[in-house]
C-alpha cells in the first residue's frame, strides 16, 4: 500500500464506530424531498417546438386575464385530447371532467388549443365543462405589434 513507506496509516483518525442510521435518515429525507417538492413540470418529456406563437392563438391582454387553473387539456393539431393521464376520446374526456368536477368544484379548465383546430371543437369542450360547473380558460400568447402583424398576414 502507498501509506506504508511514510507510515501514514498511524496518523489517520480511526474509522467511526457506526453511522448506518445516518445513511438511512439521509435516504428518507431525500425521498421525502422528491416526493413533496418534486414537480412533473421540471423535466417534462416531449418534443421541442419552434415558436409558441405558431401554435397557440394570439390574445390581446392575455397576461392581464390570466387566472390560476386546476385542470388542463391540450388539443393536438389532429384534434386528439390530452389530459394528465394521457390521450383520451371525447367520451373519456367527459367522464374525466365529471370526476374532476366532483373532486374540485368550481375549478378552472385550461384549454390549450392549436391554431389549426376548428372552433367547433373548442365549443364542444367549453360546453362540456360548463355543464359541470367548471370555468374555462383558453391558453394564448400575449400579442405584440410584431405578432399582430404576423397574425393578420395569415
Amino acid at each position: 500500500m502507498i501509506t506504508r513507506p511514510l507510515d501514514l496509516a498511524t496518523r489517520l483518525r480511526p474509522a467511526p464506530r457506526s453511522f448506518d442510521y445516518l445513511f438511512w435518515i439521509n435516504g428518507v429525507i431525500i425521498a421525502l424531498f422528491f416526493t413533496f417538492f418534486g414537480s412533473r413540470f421540471v423535466l417534462s418529456p416531449g418534443m421541442g417546438i419552434g415558436r409558441v406563437e405558431e401554435i397557440l392563438p394570439p390574445i390581446h391582454n392575455a397576461v392581464q386575464g390570466a387566472v390560476p387553473t386546476q385542470l388542463t387539456v391540450a388539443v393536438t393539431e389532429a384534434g386528439l385530447l390530452y389530459i394528465d393521464t394521457g390521450f383520451v376520446s371525447f367520451g373519456q374526456f367527459r367522464e374525466w371532467l365529471a370526476a374532476e368536477a366532483k373532486r374540485t368544484p368550481g375549478a378552472a379548465l385550461l384549454v390549450r388549443l392549436n391554431l389549426k383546430n376548428p372552433a367547433s371543437l373548442l365549443a364542444q369542450i367549453t360546453s362540456a365543462a360548463e355543464e359541470l360547473g367548471l370555468k374555462v380558460q383558453l391558453a394564448g400568447v400575449e400579442t405584440s405589434e410584431d405578432l399582430t402583424d404576423a397574425a393578420t398576414v395569415r
